[in-house]
């Protein structure tokens, strides 16, 4: 089963979320429908989460540094109410 997930696209990490979590969260594999922080840092406004994480799917994956690009705008964007940083 894992070796069918889409690597480097977001549809991948959606797959790999409910892998991990579909018995843990009810939300597991969907975008979140709330606001998030910790602490003092504000992940993606909802109103933009969609809109962001297209961004992300295009940004390219093909060295080291864009992997790491992509990997920084994900954490920021937290796509998932719960489990965000179990997942990366």
């Amino acid at each position: 089963m894992i070796d069918t997930f889409e690597v480097g696209t977001f549809k991948g990490v959606q797959q790999i979320h409910h892998y991990i979590f579909q018995d843990v969260f009810d939300c597991a594999r969907k975008i979140r429908t709330v606001n998030l922080s910790k602490g003092n840092f504000r992940f993606a406004p909802v109103g933009f989460l969609e809109s962001n994480l297209e961004v992300i799917e295009k940004m390219p994956g093909s060295d080291f540094d864009s992997i790491i690009e992509k990997y920084v705008e994900m954490n920021v964007a937290h796509p998932f109410r719960e489990g965000n940083g179990r997942i990366q």
